[in-house]
């Protein structure tokens, strides 16, 4: 059985999930590492041609923080390692602000909001350049915004059609 464990996990919790595996589910044999270690693995066994001598970063993005490893010749430098309490959770809590501030009260649809967050948000590659896709969409008239979608809101009363929300 191979776990992730988050990185920082005190000892007597990790002993506590290695009796869990070991008498509940009898698991034969056990390895845990941080996610960064698996990543890492993942990452040079699906590489065309690895090299000696590699460094790497290894970001894991969770609900409630971010873990930033950095990853020399395979081996994780925990001691490098840096926790971030940033964390999905934190960017769902600050869309809801947003769209309270703007639309509709949304400070008591967490659920929702976070769903609206899973299928419309996402991380630009190359924030510059669409930022001025955008502007310049906004600026002439009869162009779409390639980059702006719709969340249809879910019609919690079967006589109205629900709320299409925009920008």
């Amino acid at each position: 059985m191979v776990l992730s464990e988050p990185l920082f996990t005190p000892l007597e919790l990790r002993r506590t999930m290695w009796q869990v595996m070991f008498e509940e589910y009898e698991v034969e044999s056990l390895y845990t590492a941080a996610p960064a270690t698996l990543a890492d693995v993942w990452r040079r066994s699906n590489a065309q041609e690895a090299s000696a001598r590699e460094a790497g970063l290894v970001v894991d993005f969770g609900h409630a923080a971010t873990h930033i490893t950095p990853i020399f010749d395979g081996t994780p430098l925990n001691y490098a390692a840096k926790r971030i309490d940033v964390g999905g959770k934190l960017l769902t809590n600050y869309l809801k602000q947003l769209l309270s501030a703007r639309h509709f009260n949304m400070s008591d649809e967490t659920q929702l909001v976070d769903d609206m967050k899973t299928r419309v948000c996402y991380v630009s590659r190359n924030f510059q350049r669409e930022m001025k896709v955008a502007a310049a969409a906004e600026l002439r008239a009869g162009v779409t915004n390639p980059l702006r979608c719709k969340y249809v809101l879910p019609d919690y009363d079967r006589n109205h059609h629900g709320f299409i929300l925009t920008k």
